[in-house]
């Protein structure tokens, strides 16, 4: 039963949500923290929200205007959505100011920069612990990243978003009964990105004390756009702009119609007419943060050094990170997409797999130098002597590959690099339970006709051979992406799932919050005995580091569950806590394919060898 309570000093009318068995919590949603991003304020950073009379804050608040990708394939949402949403137990809020402050938690949601929203995830579990939980929207896709790369539209005004959000709530979250000092950032996915940028923003200084990255890193091959002006000129041919200068096109960008704007963003730009699919709708390619290269007076610069230049070299905020993966990180996109569309193109082409896909992996973790030295080692580490026109019977190689360049090995470097300056702990999530996305999210999409080539094309044109890659990895990369981050996809194939439990991207999310599924939009719980005793782990573990910096603190009561000591990683002592339905301390995490991503490939990038 929801009621309305009167808390004066909030200066929102909330409401509580009450659940069995737990202690009830008032929530309120759809919170501005900045005014509405719309007429002169679209494109633009966002502008600070101030109060002046008593809000009722009882409803979510539309999602951020963006491409649904899990129900309707059609655009939804709001520009007037720069809202969070604040959970506290009642009884914090009945409490005198000052006398008793809780912990925070900020939570940014993931998606690729494109979709999602904060209603999605309910913390009530980890409210439960005595922490105050802030789950926060903002702009996505265009809307919130375009960037032509210099200072006629510098980009990052998602992000800006996120650092407005965490100035509200050093601000204002003393009034809910939270610590503004004591304030713990975390995210998924993209959202991981975004924490892991957020500690090497110098927009974020003072604003959090410890941070949790899960399954992402500012490093990773998603993380940020490296070619934004590849992005505006698609976009504005999309639009059916004429070509022009940068400031013509950006001038035609701003001018049209949100809602077509997002529309366009959402398809792809490349041979749409020849798709032979009816599902036209993918992720925007590359929209994310980008590293602004020139200041410009009243745009803050949120991010002004590569990431991985700026973790090597200790310019970031120094506190707590808890940092891990999943343990089958890519299932859902490599059995949902790509390997329909390796087997198609297979049939065709023995050699395609070897050729198109070891190459997609080259480029995607930027492998420049000894390429087939590279793709060499890549094939044998993965497949040893197995041809990898065998597609079904090396599904779990292909799916472990993916997970690595694609996620793991920049996560587990992006820890390499923090522990050196600051404490880090590092987690593989890997329970198998009766809640699972492979369960009830994980669908193939239609697989697609590749555009094979005749033979005559494969001759002796090295230039002519890298075009025909070059337009292959853009198809398999296509298949791939032709859903959301999470590739969750309404097509009416099978999906190629056997008898194995995969532990997938964001599956830790439903043991953290009451998960919304964004298909359906139905709260999904834990039920089951065994799966509640993860969700009281994992969101003991992550409130604790909002309450004292570290995981597992010797001194305090750990709420009876037999939790191991989760010690620091460091490169010396690379340390893994593994979470399944116990808890265990590993002295290493599959210490030789992190030595062949971390060592072995960049001393062949960095070799003179012969050709």
């Amino acid at each position: 039963m929801n009621k309305k309570p009167d808390f004066p000093e909030v200066g929102y009318v909330g409401s509580i949500e009450t659940l069995p068995g737990i202690e009830p919590v008032a929530t309120f949603k759809g919170v501005p923290y900045a005014q509405p991003p719309i007429n002169d304020l679209r494109y633009q950073p966002p502008v600070p929200f101030e109060e002046t009379e008593v809000r009722n804050a009882t409803e979510f608040a539309e999602a951020c205007l963006q491409w649904d990708l899990f129900r309707n394939q059609n655009v939804t949402g709001s520009e007037d959505c720069l809202h969070l949403n604040v959970y506290v137990l009642r009884e914090v809020l009945s409490r005198p100011r000052d006398s008793s402050l809780v912990p925070v938690m900020v939570f940014f949601h993931g998606v690729g920069f494109v979709a999602c929203q904060s209603d999605t995830y309910n913390p009530e579990y980890l409210v439960q612990k005595g922490v105050a939980v802030v789950t926060v929207q903002y702009r996505l896709g265009s809307l919130g990243f375009l960037s032509s790369g210099d200072k006629l539209q510098p980009g990052n005004m998602g992000m800006l978003d996120q650092v407005e959000a965490l100035r509200w709530v050093k601000k204002n979250i003393r009034s809910f009964g939270g610590d503004p000092d004591r304030v713990m950032i975390f995210g998924e996915s993209s959202g991981a990105v975004s924490v892991n940028l957020m500690l090497v923003s110098p927009l974020t200084k003072g604003l959090f004390t410890a941070a949790i990255i899960q399954s992402g890193s500012a490093i990773a091959p998603y993380a940020i756009q490296r070619s934004p002006m590849t992005h505006v000129q698609r976009l504005a041919a999309n639009l059916g702009c004429l070509s022009g200068s940068t400031e013509t096109l950006l001038k035609c960008i701003k001018t049209a119609d949100p809602v077509e704007v997002v529309t366009k963003d959402a398809t792809s730009a490349a041979n749409t007419s020849e798709r032979k699919s009816s599902r036209s709708h993918k992720k925007p390619p590359n929209s994310g943060p980008v590293v602004q290269l020139e200041t410009v007076e009243g745009w803050p610069v949120f991010l002004q050094e590569d990431p991985e230049a700026a973790l090597a070299e200790g310019h970031f905020h120094k506190v707590p990170v808890v940092i891990g993966v999943n343990k089958d990180e890519s299932a859902s996109a490599v059995l949902s997409n790509l390997l329909p569309r390796l087997i198609n193109a297979t049939e065709s082409d023995s050699t395609y797999a070897e050729r198109v896909f070891l190459r997609k992996v080259l480029r995607a973790s930027g492998i420049v130098n000894n390429t087939e030295v590279a793709k060499a080692s890549i094939k044998f580490e993965y497949f040893k002597n197995y041809n990898m026109s065998e597609i079904l019977e090396l599904k779990d190689e292909f799916i472990t590959l993916h997970s690595d360049f694609s996620v793991v090995a920049p996560v587990y470097r992006t820890a390499m690099y923090l522990s050196q300056r600051t404490p880090v702990y590092f987690y593989t999530f890997e329970y198998e339970g009766e809640l699972s996305f492979s369960e009830y999210l994980l669908q193939p999409s239609e697989p697609r006709e590749p555009r094979m080539h005749s033979s005559a094309s494969h001759n002796h044109n090295n230039h002519k051979r890298e075009r025909q890659v070059d337009a292959e990895i853009s198809e398999l990369d296509e298949a791939e992406n032709s859903t959301s981050i999470t590739n969750i996809s309404t097509g009416d194939t099978e999906p190629l799932l056997d008898d194995r439990r995969h532990v997938i991207h964001g599956e830790e999310l439903l043991y953290l919050f009451r998960f919304r599924n964004p298909s359906t939009r139905a709260v999904v719980d834990v039920e089951d005995d065994e799966g509640m005793i993860v969700r009281e782990t994992m969101c003991t573990l992550w409130t604790n580091v909002a309450k004292y910096g570290q995981p597992t603190p010797v001194d305090v009561e750990r709420n009876s569950l037999p939790l191991d000591e989760w010690k620091m990683f460091s490169t010396v002592a690379p340390y893994t806590y593994k979470i399944t339905s116990k808890t265990t301390l590993l002295t290493a995490y599959r210490h030789r394919k992190m030595l062949f991503w971390t060592s072995f490939i960049p001393t062949i990038q960095s070799l003179e060898l012969c050709s």
